[in-house]
């Protein structure tokens, strides 16, 4: 009897060793898709900022010099405290606040698949196998 339900221990412990270990396998498996879709976001988030540097500070400077003869013609100088420079200039700041805005929400949006669906189902399936035990 006692070598019977040291058989009976010995072959539980077997399989609740096999059933962590695939537990454990399919955790490594989503945390690898986690992370490649933590990193995706971190390079798009670089390329933004790089982006948003870039293209705010060239701009700005090409523009500003381009577009402040037609700001002069179009403002009078009743407004002899800003130049026509700096309305060009601070036009050019709100398209590029626009952009980054819409540049966030694309980084805010979820992936299409939520992240360790697999392991939740089966928490959950383990959890109602327990249940009816």
């Amino acid at each position: 009897m006692a070598d019977k339900q040291r058989q009976n221990l010995s072959s539980m412990k077997g399989a609740i060793t096999g059933f962590l270990a695939a537990r454990i396998e399919l955790a490594a498996i989503e945390a690898k898709e986690a992370t490649a879709v933590v990193s995706r976001k971190a390079v798009t988030a670089v390329v933004l900022g790089l982006c948003l540097f870039f293209a705010w500070a060239l701009t700005l400077v090409a523009l500003t010099g381009i577009l402040t003869p037609f700001v002069s013609e179009i403002m009078v100088s009743d407004i002899d405290w800003l130049p026509n420079w700096a309305v060009v200039l601070i036009f050019f700041a709100i398209l590029h606040l626009i952009t980054a805005t819409i540049c966030l929400k694309k980084l805010k949006e979820k992936p299409a698949e939520e992240l360790f669906e697999l392991s939740r189902r089966e928490i959950k399936n383990d959890q109602q196998w327990l249940k009816n035990q």
